[in-house]
């Protein structure tokens, strides 16, 4: 069991690393200004746009808007998790906002959302790691002291920092 449960922790710090290195300080906003699912999104992906992490902004949105259509990523507890595969990512990021206001969403249990991670990954990265990203960012996410520190965060360290401390737990 003891083996196990060092396979478990050395995976999620090998996750809480890889999260850390697709966020950026200029990939996140803390106070995002539109109140609506779309807009939010598109907030994020010109902030993606503009650090050139995507080719074409519009190709982007595409994706996200497919895998959407599927079912949301507002996955509850004020948390979002949209993400897009495209050949149009250059970089594989993560743009993060945070709206004190609340975001309205269509999550899962029908709450605003406030903390938002878009994920761009490139068709070909599309792979385990990628699964396992997103499977770990959620995991994360689920707990509150997480989602209390992600939203009382100022800064991007404080952001950072929320992940290099789950990756001690």
């Amino acid at each position: 069991m003891l083996f196990l449960y060092q396979i478990q922790c050395k995976e999620l710090d090998d996750l809480s690393m890889e999260i850390a290195q697709l966020l950026d300080p200029k990939l996140v906003r803390f106070e995002m200004e539109s109140q609506e699912k779309w807009g939010a999104i598109n907030e994020l992906i010109d902030l993606l746009a503009a650090e050139k992490r995507v080719e074409s902004r519009s190709k982007m949105l595409e994706a996200v808007r497919q895998r959407e259509a599927e079912v949301s990523t507002g996955v509850g507890f004020g948390i979002a998790i949209p993400h897009g595969i495209s050949d149009t990512v250059i970089q594989p990021s993560i743009a993060f906002g945070r709206s004190l206001k609340g975001i309205e969403y269509d999550s899962i249990d029908q709450k605003p959302v406030t903390l938002i991670f878009l994920l761009a990954i490139p068709k070909t990265k599309y792979d385990q790691d990628y699964l396992r990203t997103l499977a770990g960012l959620a995991r994360m996410l689920v707990h509150k002291p997480v989602i209390e520190k992600l939203f009382t965060a100022s800064t991007f360290e404080d952001v950072l920092e929320v992940f290099q401390s789950e990756k001690q737990r």
